[in-house]
């Protein structure tokens, strides 16, 4: 038999606690909002009690609308990571953040979602879903920019573990070696010489491509370097390989896309020029020294928020200069040139 058929009330405070504990399958909102649901929904008991209206129908309204109450304040979803309160040392700020990038805190609080301008910290997890990438100011300078389908954690040593996916690192801006990034791979931490590479892990496999500069992966008791245009490879067991690559090309276009707006104001075509080549990994020639004197003494005016390669184009047409691409080299001459 039931609480009602031995003459008891069917819905007591007791009964609201357990409703609000059962309903609360995602996760839970604050204390304070917590509290207020209960003291509002006790008001009305006692309403209810002064008016004898006991009927099952009403308390299962009420019941309802507490559990309607609680999904509005959960269904919200996560906070923006810059609102998220997290201790540790500031690592890194957020410049992009492009499709979901989750960001789950190291104190067990719940996931947060990246936004721009937010500060990263020793301790929390960075996860990107399909089609999401992020890009990262790190506390050195470099530029770090963070593929699709990847998994990095921030230590407490202040490096970032690459657990899965692709990372591309450009320490071009890097200025203090002593918080210069160090990347965490399976086949041990890969360290940097004012280069850029790109770091992918996947089934327990490091791959290290290099841009410019040079790298060093060391572990197994054993420290392996690549410099430009090299690929380092080390499988599950250990046994590593060393080929030549590209590069630019496909494999570095994800990267390309996050490459930060070209602050144009005060610029020459020439840093312009720079900018694409640097970003796409094309080195820039000019056909004449009347070219490379046209491009520096060109002055550039406000900012191009293109990505580097989608850019050149339009750019190059607000002068008298043109640019043909032939595989890694941007060749620029006069228009009047042949």
């Amino acid at each position: 038999m039931n609480g009602s058929e031995h003459g008891q009330r069917p819905d007591t405070p007791d009964r609201i606690e357990q409703l609000l504990r059962s309903a609360v399958a995602r996760e839970r909102p604050s204390a304070a909002d917590e509290q207020a649901i209960r003291e509002t929904l006790r008001t009305e008991w006692l309403a209810a009690t002064r008016r004898g209206r006991w009927r099952r129908v009403g308390w299962a309204a009420a019941a309802v609308a507490a559990l309607l109450a609680l999904a509005v304040l959960t269904v919200q979803g996560p906070p923006p990571v810059a609102e998220t309160k997290v201790a540790g040392e500031r690592l890194a700020r957020v410049e992009t953040a492009a499709g979901r990038v989750r960001v789950v805190p190291g104190d067990g609080a719940g996931p947060a979602v990246a936004q721009a301008g937010a500060a990263l910290h020793v301790g929390q997890e960075i996860a990107t879903a399909a089609a999401a990438r992020l890009a990262l100011r790190w506390r050195d300078g470099s530029s770090v920019r963070i593929d699709e389908r990847t998994t990095v954690r921030l230590t407490a040593e202040g490096e970032a573990e690459l657990v899965r996916g692709r990372v591309y690192v450009d320490a071009g801006a890097s200025t203090a070696a002593a918080d210069a990034l160090v990347i965490l791979t399976p086949a041990g931490p890969v360290r940097h010489l004012g280069t850029q590479y790109m770091a992918g892990v996947s089934a327990g496999a490091t791959r290290i491509s290099v841009r410019e500069g040079l790298v060093a992966l060391t572990g197994g008791g054993a420290q392996r370097t690549a410099g430009g245009g090299q690929e380092l490879s080390v499988g599950p067991g250990g046994q590593g390989s060393l080929r030549a690559i590209p590069a630019w090309g496909e494999e570095w276009l994800w990267a390309e896309s996050l490459a930060a707006p070209f602050a144009a104001d005060g610029q020459s075509m020439a840093d312009f020029l720079a900018w694409v080549g640097r970003e796409t990994g094309r080195r820039v020639e000019f056909a004449s020294a009347a070219a490379e004197e046209r491009a520096r003494e060109t002055e550039l005016r406000g900012a191009i928020e293109l990505e580097p390669m989608r850019a050149l184009e339009p750019v190059l047409q607000t002068s008298d200069l043109v640019a043909s691409i032939d595989n890694g080299i941007i060749k620029v001459r006069l228009r009047t040139e042949k």
